[in-house]
């Protein structure tokens, strides 16, 4: 083996292993966000037919914490629903919001184009440190046409942080909907 293939081919395991370590750190800063008190984004979905269909994010947060989480602007035709399932807890168990496996809609109205007020839960007390699943839901039999957009707001008096998008657009596996205030 001459001097320049070693040479050659230490530096080409060196950049490989530079790079491999500085990819794996870029593909986690990708999905955590900074802490935060204050989150707000723009999402659509896009239904396949007959289906409720979701978007779920993680969301990181601190027990105690006062939390409001908002979906509204949500376009002209879209029937919005939310759930919040306990850190571990599989989709479609125990919404937090209702306490049953049915998603929280308060909103009512007398066609699909009357709910685009969204659905608002202020002041939620966290009962316990972790990552949250949260769960906004595109509801088919209401909803005109197969899909829409939404704006997602979480704020709250103590920091947070959204780790990261789950599940776009996937099927709910809620057991229907239900108004607890």
């Amino acid at each position: 083996m001459s001097i320049r293939f070693r040479f050659s081919s230490i530096i080409s395991l060196v950049l490989l292993l530079g790079c491999t370590l500085a990819c794996k750190k870029q593909e986690s800063e990708d999905f955590i966000a900074e802490k935060t008190k204050s989150y707000s984004a723009s999402y659509a979905w896009e239904c396949a037919s007959g289906t409720d269909c979701q978007d779920v994010f993680q969301v990181e947060l601190e027990k105690g914490a006062k939390v409001s989480f908002t979906v509204n602007s949500v376009s002209e035709g879209s029937v919005a629903q939310i759930a919040l399932y306990l850190p571990g807890t599989a989709l479609g168990s125990t919404n937090l919001f209702t306490m049953s496996s049915k998603e929280r809609r308060c909103t009512a109205g007398a066609s699909c184009k009357d709910y685009i007020a969204g659905e608002v839960v202020n002041d939620f007390v966290v009962p316990q440190n972790g990552i949250y699943l949260f769960a906004i839901t595109r509801e088919w039999g209401t909803s005109c046409g197969g899909t829409g957009t939404y704006q997602l707001g979480l704020k709250s008096n103590q920091n947070f942080s959204v780790v990261k998008q789950t599940a776009e657009d996937s099927p709910s596996k809620a057991t229907g909907f239900e108004c607890v205030k």
